[in-house]
């Protein structure tokens, strides 16, 4: 029995010598990193086997410490053989319990055998370890480059971000004062990006124009000279007509070739009367345009009713936007209602010429072709001259007229219209009293055999237009808009089908409004100089009260 467990103790020991021999060789081949890493994974391999061993090692200890016993009990036992070796049958209890002991021994020498199997794998398992960590030393060097490198970036990285906390202390500082001055000029930001984009609207437009104007141009100059030999035909022409009626004239007296031009428009004049107060007549205007069922906010009817009344200033007032807005209607019930007459004249695509409104000498029929605009200004005229075959039921110059020029811009304004919206704009500046002077607003009418008609535009006429913008129609030049009130009329928001209470125009003649009334209207003179005067220009024309005010700041410092 003790042979045994000293074989088993002998075993053990061999075992780990040769475990340690293994690992010193190893040890030896291996560098310092590897050994180390190695060595910690064989610790924890040998722990675990330790752990493993630990329970057998306490069983041998406790068999060992058996045996010592069992070797204790058969020295007394020899004794006992000496003194009782008949007793024989004792012993066999003993061998029996050995006899196990032997193949429990046998049992711990095949776990020993399958020991050394497992060690022999994982040798095995090391050895193939081995080239892995050699490969992850070598990734493990170039990640410890890496981060040499970003080490030194992160040092230039903290050396930027100080500088860039200086600088971003100093533009918060600026961001602050330019936020004060973004503030101040935010509404003239605004009015300019209003202007700019009206300014571009006129440069396309214009340059559209351009575009066309070079096209007709080069259409135009092929055919010059066809017309100008057509020119010189029809100067020989004329003068063999003017040849021809200077022979004739002599028998047709200038009433007959003026019959037209006297002839009155307004053939039954109203009568004066009514309420005279300017707020009751806007107030009996708003509810006859509801009884129409025709939809115009107060602000647009004022506008227009203000705009008439500057004709001084602006001569002519403009309803622009689409069809179907009532913008030829307002005016004429405007008019009715207001008691002023109302003369409407659709612009036609061929006016050309301050002719196609005032009219012409036929000289085939030798007679002056009148429209109605030069018979109605005939009517209205406030200068009538001597030798006028005016009749006095026709003389309506102290009444008020209201022109309509429907669709003006059918053809070019400036043709037909431009030369007399400049005589209109100086008619403010004279003494109407003048007769030298009043001739440079006149209107002269060349009536034939070299004499001339003068028609004198005063202020009991005021003129309206309508314009369509769309493609069709002719935009308007900055002459004309500059001398004129531009009220736009834009899309309706919804579609109203109210049928009209009472139709527009009565059987009964409307009460005309005099011209004195009106002119009382108009407040022709205002200080220039009034607080209110100033604020209103200043809310007007943002730009123009920043730049007064920066002048104003720069005179006081």
């Amino acid at each position: 029995m003790l042979l045994l467990l000293w074989g088993i103790a002998s075993l053990l020991s061999m075992l780990v010598v040769h475990q340690r021999w293994v690992l010193k060789r190893r040890e030896e081949k291996m560098p310092e990193a590897t050994k180390w890493e190695d060595l910690s994974a064989r610790v924890a391999i040998l722990k675990a086997e330790h752990d493993d061993l630990t329970p057998k090692v306490e069983r041998a200890h406790k068999l060992a410490e058996k045996a010592d016993q069992a070797e204790a009990e058969i020295k007394i036992r020899e004794q006992r053989i000496q003194e009782l070796e008949g007793r024989k049958a004792e012993l066999e209890p003993l061998e029996e319990r050995l006899a196990r002991l032997e193949e429990q021994l046998a049992a711990k020498a095949e776990d020993l055998f399958d020991l050394e199997t497992k060690i022999t794998d994982k040798k095995k398992e090391v050895e193939s370890c081995s080239g892995k960590l050699n490969g992850l030393e070598r990734e493990l060097r170039h990640k410890q480059e890496e981060l040499e490198k970003a080490e030194n970036n992160v040092s230039k990285l903290t050396q930027i971000e100080s500088e860039i906390t200086s600088s971003i202390s100093n533009k918060q500082e600026h961001l602050a004062e330019l936020k004060r001055e973004i503030e101040e000029n935010s509404a003239n930001l605004r009015y300019l990006k209003q202007k700019f984009s009206i300014q571009k609207s006129k440069f396309d437009e214009i340059e559209k124009k351009r575009n066309d104007a070079r096209n007709q141009y080069y259409e135009l100059s092929g055919k010059s000279k066809a017309l100008e030999k057509e020119i010189d035909h029809y100067n020989r022409l004329l003068k063999s007509l003017k040849a021809d009626y200077a022979t004739a004239s002599g028998d047709q007296k200038d009433d007959e070739s003026l019959a037209d031009l006297w002839d009155p428009f307004f053939q039954r004049p109203w009568t004066i009367g009514g309420n005279n107060d300017e707020e009751s007549r806007l107030s009996e205007l708003s509810k006859t345009l509801q009884n129409q069922g025709l939809i115009f906010p107060d602000r647009v009817v004022h506008a227009f009713h203000t705009s008439l009344k500057i004709a001084d200033i602006s001569p002519l007032v403009v309803l622009a936007g689409i069809s179907g807005t009532g913008k030829s209607l307002l005016p004429r019930v405007y008019a009715e209602t207001m008691g002023i007459h109302f003369l409407g004249l659709a612009v036609q695509p061929r006016w050309d010429s301050p002719q196609d409104m005032f009219g012409f000498y036929n000289y085939m029929e030798r007679k002056y072709k009148a429209t109605e605009l030069s018979r109605a200004m005939v009517q209205f005229d406030v200068h009538p001259k001597t030798g006028w075959e005016r009749k006095e039921q026709h003389n309506l110059s102290d009444k008020m007229l209201l022109v309509l020029l429907d669709e003006m811009n059918l053809a070019r304004v400036e043709y037909y219209f431009s030369e007399f919206l400049s005589k209109l704009e100086v008619r403010r500046d004279i003494n109407h009293q003048d007769s030298d002077k009043r001739r440079k607003v006149e209107i002269s009418l060349d009536v034939g055999h070299g004499k001339e008609i003068r028609l004198y535009p005063g202020s009991n006429i005021v003129f309206a237009g309508t314009m369509n913008e769309d493609e069709s129609t002719q935009s308007l030049s900055d002459k004309v808009l500059d001398r004129s009130c531009v009220l736009r009329f834009g899309k309706p928001n919804k579609v109203r089908t109210k049928k009209p209470e009472t139709k527009a125009g009565t059987n009964a003649d409307p009460l005309a409004l005099p011209m004195t009334v009106w002119e009382k209207w108009c407040v022709k003179e205002a200080s220039t100089n009034s607080p209110l005067v100033i604020q209103t220009i200043n809310r007007a024309d943002p730009v123009t009260a920043y730049f007064s005010t920066l002048i104003d700041k720069s005179v006081k410092s």
